[in-house]
């Protein structure tokens, strides 16, 4: 399979996305060969559905395409033979509108119908199923009648095309009718959207740019209608589309909405309808690599821990397998008119926009719209439009972020409970006001029930306005609800907002009303299933009933940090706190090869370069250029000055790329900072934050009772009135020689040395020192050493910018002998007992060193504890990465 991420770093043309959709699509339908339709010959079942005649007509039409699209053979099969096997499958009786064009078309694209030697071994009643599976001119009733939505006027003038290709329609008087219908209705985009329901009710949604797509055979008899309309939705699509598809309300969404994607970018650039055609390949691009993960052995996975519209339920679950496939497929044969068009980058293809999109024209539809607000820290669409089920309600949508069950329970917006029914005002809006800048206010007269006759007057009175208001990444909504009946006859006002598992919400609530907030667990419950995914929690506002409301809801998505040291005791101690606001993962040093990857990503938190890609300079710069094509923001702990243990002239360039790439760097102390600033080159907007190292007394707490004594005996030591000790890994910098030295110097027979991190150093003999050789300990026998110190000695030089070790002696409260170094003097203040820099500095401390003096430091030691615990450290970071994320 074609991986189009490999060509250009990430910028495909369209005639690679269109080869790579070809190849997708065709190892789909392999592995379905392979697993349930030997021979491309679909079962009469499947898992206890019937396989009816719209899943055979859809699977012929994708077969058909795929053989236009170059393709022989697939599963061993001639493709042309594949064709002409399933449409004989077909029941000509029960197939109409979609199936019986697709299945028509099919047939044109293997040789028609007089001509086709491949029908010679067809007998008359064959022949004659396969002619009325084409004719769908029954339909033509319910058309006139209102009885199918106003699209299958396009649908049905389609099979009526199809026929006329086909030499088998001998009178056209039907598709010159339907056709005509056809152009009135794709004339209403030239003020505004298609309004698809039959009764007005102002119901916009992914069936305006549907009847444009359906009528693309059609494009030449409407003429201009077609063209002009289409750029005009195009135009609008390019704004309203986000992450997770063109559409994100009303029916036919999810998987079909992602579909949607990349016909309408191939087919706006293709045809030159669409001003920034780079940035709708890119969508296409995008659209087609998340569709990847939706299909397993040729089949859908629309139904599984999602949830569909109802009458697209788990008997379409083959049918829609192939409508999303064949629709794939003939997008790539519209990017093939512009093979050398190349996308734009994946971080444009998203541009920042903030439109309320227009869609009615006249009446009460007059204000229907949606209002899209699109950048990278928060993007959603909030639909302003009528329609028969909650899927059109005005709730905010973003999928992944902003989900709503697919068909209710009602989401993202209040709820009256009146005599055991819901109420909503929602509906086409009484009127918008988008004051830009991420500012909307909508208001809604009446309550009643979802899907209502819009003409019908309200069972409540009332009504609802809303201030919407984006403040950073945080959608804040304040609401004004008006109940003009007697309270007591309503049993509760609610507010209900659904939250995701891969993306939690962070919700706030108030209310000028008694009430009640909870987060309620609702995993595993069917109902609570969107186009996307599965919505594990309800964040809920239970209100006493009022004549008159007020409420405020604030929602924020869960950061989403991707950290180079996920499990180290830094990271989990810095992030525990932050639990319920940032989800961290483990960066893989091959996440930036996998563009879907980062799509889940907010924030890069790199700690040590050389911990993560080794010290392959090419290794470094490929991961920086992918970040940065991906638009990931970087914030860098700079732990150290250089790599740990080397100091080549790599190790240098190496900490310059990542200087280069930093959006923000946290410094752990001011002389850090300088040192930092002074040795390496940043980017002029870098954010750069002192944060202090927080403190290790929460991983000592479990051994403060522990027995002295027990330890001294394990590990050989005598009682004495001060041991010393030496702790943490080697570094260049840390004269462990200095100390043993100077110890054996000093002859006080009252103090010992423990030393555990022993590399090449001349260990004296000397019966006062232990020195035990550099390993990887636990965690609890590194703190149950560090009960039988009674001081750490800091024998380090310049040149590093922070040791984890002051964590220890701040944590454990233990007294502190320390170099000049400035970071131990910054950090640690009066607090710590200052012996010089020589030999003989730490000898002369050594040997004047009293228990008072000790107890002093490990006294002071407590009271560096509050600035240095994590928790205050976690919420100075977090208001970092909340400035970094929405810069």
């Amino acid at each position: 399979m074609a991986d189009y991420f490999e060509a250009d770093a990430g910028r495909p043309t369209a005639a690679v996305l269109s080869d790579s959709i070809v190849a997708f699509v065709s190892d789909q339908l392999e592995a379905l060969a392979d697993r349930y339709a030997p021979g491309l010959v679909l079962p009469r079942v499947f898992a206890g559905h019937l396989v009816g005649p719209d899943t055979r007509s859809d699977l012929a039409y994708t077969l058909g395409l795929l053989f236009e699209a170059g393709r022989q053979e697939l599963a061993g099969v001639a493709l042309p033979d594949a064709v002409l096997t399933t449409l004989g499958a077909l029941d000509g009786s029960r197939t109409d509108t979609f199936y019986s064009y697709r299945a028509a078309e099919s047939l044109g694209r293997i040789g028609g119908y007089h001509e086709n030697p491949r029908l010679r071994a067809l007998n008359a009643a064959e022949l004659a199923n396969l002619r009325e599976a084409f004719d769908s001119s029954a339909s033509i009733e319910q058309v006139r009648s209102g009885q199918l939505p106003q699209n299958y006027a396009v649908v049905v003038a389609r099979c009526e095309h199809a026929r006329l290709r086909l030499g088998l329609l001998d009178d056209t008087s039907l598709f010159d009718e339907l056709l005509e219908r056809s152009r009135e209705l794709i004339e209403q985009a030239e003020a505004g959207w298609i309004d698809d329901s039959n009764e007005k009710r102002g119901q916009f949604d992914i069936y305006t740019p549907d009847v444009f797509l359906f009528a693309e055979p059609l494009a030449e008899r409407i003429g201009d209608a077609w063209t002009n309309g289409l750029r005009r939705v195009l135009a609008d699509i390019g704004d309203l589309a986000i992450p997770g598809g063109a559409i994100v309300w009303g029916r036919s969404i999810g998987a079909l909405g992602m579909a949607m994607t990349v016909e309408l970018g191939a087919l706006g650039t293709a045809r030159g309808l669409v001003a920034e055609p780079g940035e709708w390949l890119a969508r296409a691009v995008w659209a087609q690599d998340e569709l990847r993960g939706w299909f397993k052995d040729g089949v859908i996975a629309a139904h599984q821990h999602r949830s569909t519209m109802f009458y697209r339920g788990p008997a379409r679950r083959l049918q829609m397998s192939f409508d999303v496939l064949g629709k794939l497929v003939a997008a790539a044969l519209e990017l093939r008119r512009v093979p050398e068009l190349r996308a734009a980058e994946g971080s444009q293809a998203w541009r920042p926009v903030d439109r309320f999109v227009c869609m009615g024209s006249e009446g009460r539809n007059a204000h229907s719209g949606a209002w899209v607000h699109r950048e990278r820290k928060l993007s959603f669409v909030l639909p302003l439009v009528d329609g028969f089920s909650p899927d059109y309600l005005p709730s905010p949508r973003a999928p992944g972020v902003f989900e709503v069950p697919t068909g209710g329970p009602i989401s993202g917006l209040p709820v009256v409970h009146h005599k055991g029914q819901a109420f909503v005002s929602a509906g086409s809006p009484l009127r918008v006001e988008h004051k830009g800048d991420g500012v909307l206010e909508v208001e809604h007269q009446g309550w009643s029930n979802v899907g209502a006759d819009p003409a019908a007057a309200p069972i409540i009175a009332g009504g609802r306005t809303a201030h919407y208001r984006v403040e950073g990444r945080s959608l804040v909504v304040d609401e004004e609800l008006s109940l003009d009946t007697d309270p007591g006859g309503i049993h509760a006002v609610s507010l209900q907002l659904h939250a995701t598992a891969a993306r939690p919400l962070t919700v706030e609530f108030d209310a000028d009303v008694a009430h009640r907030v909870d987060r309620i667990d609702v995993a595993g419950l069917a109902e609570n299933r969107s186009f996307w995914s599965e919505l594990p929690t309800v964040h809920q506002l239970d209100l006493e009933p009022a004549p008159r409301i007020r409420l405020r809801w604030r929602a924020t998505p869960v950061l989403r940090v991707s950290t180079t040291a996920n499990l180290h005791d830094y990271n989990t101690s810095l992030y525990s706190p932050l639990a319920e606001r940032v989800i961290t993962r483990q960066a893989h040093p091959g996440l930036v090869n996998h563009p879907r990857a980062l799509r889940d990503v907010d924030l890069f938190h790199m700690h040590w370069p050389e911990w993560w890609q080794g010290l392959d300079l090419d290794a470094h710069r490929h991961a920086l250029e992918r970040l940065r094509e991906a638009g990931v923001p970087i914030l860098w702990t700079m732990h150290n000055l250089l790599p740990h243990r080397v100091r080549d002239k790599d190790a240098r360039v190496l900490y310059q790329l990542w200087a280069d790439a930093a959006d923000a760097v946290i410094h752990h102390t001011e002389f850090g900072r300088e040192r930092a600033l002074d040795a390496y080159r940043y980017r002029d907007d870098a954010l750069h934050r002192v944060i202090p190292h927080g403190h290790w007394g929460a991983r000592f707490a479990p051994h403060q009772a522990t027995d002295r004594g027990r330890v001294e005996a394990e590990l050989g030591l005598s009682p004495c009135a001060m041991r010393l000790g030496v702790i943490g890994a080697p570094r260049i910098e840390k004269d462990v020689q200095l100390v043993l030295d100077a110890f054996h110097a000093c002859k006080r027979d009252d103090l010992q040395l423990l030393v555990v991190c022993i590399g090449d150093e001349r260990v004296p003999d000397d019966p006062r020192i232990l020195a035990l050789p550099n390993r990887f300990e636990s965690e609890f026998v590194y703190y149950q050493r560090l009960t039988a110190i009674d001081a750490i000695v800091f024998p380090f030089r310049d040149g590093m910018l922070m040791t984890g070790t002051v964590g220890d002696a701040i944590g454990a409260e233990k007294a502190a002998l320390v170099s000049d170094w400035a970071v131990l003097d910054e950090v640690f203040g009066p607090a710590a007992i200052r012996y010089g820099s020589s030999v003989d500095d730490l000898r002369t401390c050594l040997e004047s060193l009293t228990p008072a003096h000790l107890a002093e430091s490990a006294k002071a030691m407590r009271a560096l504890q509050p600035p240095n615990d994590w928790t205050g450290i976690a919420q100075q970071t977090h208001d970092l990465l909340e400035e970094l994320a929405t810069r």
